[in-house]
């Protein structure tokens, strides 16, 4: 009798473990399955620096709202940006997804810049949420969503930056580039032969005009403004100067010798995406960022660790 009840319970107990074991297995698979199974928002982002992480960014909370992943289709346009936000920026290879341009993409949907006048795309949350499959957000410089403001940082607290922070004050000058000038439009500007007197914007744009070697549209910040709020801080500050024009910074460094950190410069016409992202970087590291009244590429940066800005 006792070797029958011994028996019963080693076979109830092998019997319970070998359901347990399968109840887990199968809660793995779903979980496995619910999460290799969540549909994806593609986004092709187009335009400058700032444009794009902007459009990433807004992206991430878009995908956040309505429970998808999203995947970056990183390379070059035909406008303003040359090179990839994942060779250039290196922005956190192991946790944000990359997917090359020319790769095939498969989607259900996709929701074209062309469908508006301009880059700029609006979605509501019910038409990403009644697609069951992937969407394909291309040519897009901006996202907006109908019923949520998209600028969070839920990005940057999903992904950390490879940089650490820094004590250093940013300065970023916009002026107007190469870029501009070649595309006859800064902003409104540059769009008359009368505005592009002065010839390419190498040099830097200052309150009087005959010292002005550039053409300088008419909506920008004068390198004094930059300079007087530079002047506010301690004689012992460092700066890291970032401007469209490279004769800002070799401006920089003869008014404020030994403040302004070193960097590399290029003068030429064609875009150094490798400098330009670099400048990025290691903007988006300081502290504090004293920005022009006219740049994504400076608000962008100063979104990475919540810097402090200070607009000229």
């Amino acid at each position: 009798m006792r070797v029958v009840l011994l028996s019963s319970c080693i076979i109830v107990i092998i019997a319970w473990t070998l359901i347990q074991n399968r109840i887990v297995r199968n809660v793995e698979s779903l979980s496995s399955k619910a999460e290799h199974a969540r549909p994806i928002i593609y986004i092709q982002p187009i335009w400058g620096l700032g444009n794009r992480i902007r459009t990433l960014r807004h992206t991430y909370e878009l995908g956040r709202l309505t429970g998808r992943d999203v995947v970056l289709v990183d390379g070059p346009d035909d406008t303003f940006f040359s090179g990839s936000l994942k060779e250039h920026v290196h922005l956190d290879m192991e946790s944000i997804r990359y997917e090359d341009f020319f790769n095939n993409i498969e989607f259900e949907e996709e929701i074209p810049a062309s469908r508006t006048s301009t880059c700029e795309i609006t979605v509501s949350i019910d038409e990403i949420t009644s697609v069951k499959g992937n969407i394909y957000i291309s040519g897009a410089c901006h996202v907006f969503c109908k019923e949520h403001d998209l600028d969070t940082n839920y990005m940057w607290s999903m992904h950390k930056f490879y940089k650490p922070q820094t004590d250093i004050v940013g300065v970023h000058i916009r002026q107007g580039s190469l870029t501009d000038y070649a595309y006859n439009n800064f902003f409104g500007e540059w769009n008359t032969e009368e505005s592009r007197k002065g010839g390419e914007p190498y040099y830097c744009c200052f309150e009087n005009n005959n010292s002005n070697f550039s053409s300088c549209p008419s909506n920008i910040q004068n390198f004094e403004v930059f300079e007087q709020i530079m002047r506010n801080y301690p004689s012992s500050q460092k700066f890291l100067v970032v401007s469209d024009r490279p004769g800002c910074v070799i401006e920089m460094h003869k008014r404020f010798p030994g403040q302004i950190m070193e960097q590399t410069i290029r003068i030429g016409r064609e875009t150094d995406m490798e400098s330009t992202c670099n400048d990025w970087v290691n903007l988006a590291t300081c502290r504090e960022i004293i920005i022009s009244n006219i740049s994504s590429f400076s608000y962008e940066a100063s979104r990475v660790y919540n810097a402090k800005l200070v607009k000229a």
